[in-house]
């Protein structure tokens, strides 16, 4: 398969799995790349940026700690998986 197969195939899988959106969250990506969310975790503590999709991280205050979101977009996934 060519590169552009590749991403053209994972992005048809995920628009199967997620029909109309454009952006997944934290728990529905690990789902697609199939790690967990301590593996995650670890990988952001460690800054290993490259083994993770590209993503947008917003921090809230949330009582006692802080709390972070992720956003993927689904492009950005596709890329990734077809590597």
């Amino acid at each position: 398969m060519e590169e552009n197969e590749k991403l053209e195939f994972h992005l048809n899988e995920i628009k199967k799995r997620y029909p109309g959106r454009s952006k997944l969250n934290k728990t529905q990506t690990l789902n697609l790349i199939n790690i967990s969310a301590s593996t995650f975790s670890r990988y952001i503590e460690r800054n290993d940026f490259h083994k993770l999709p590209i993503f947008k991280k917003e921090d809230f205050d949330r009582r006692d700690k802080p709390y972070s979101t992720y956003t993927f977009s689904i492009l950005d996934i596709a890329k990734f998986l077809s590597e």
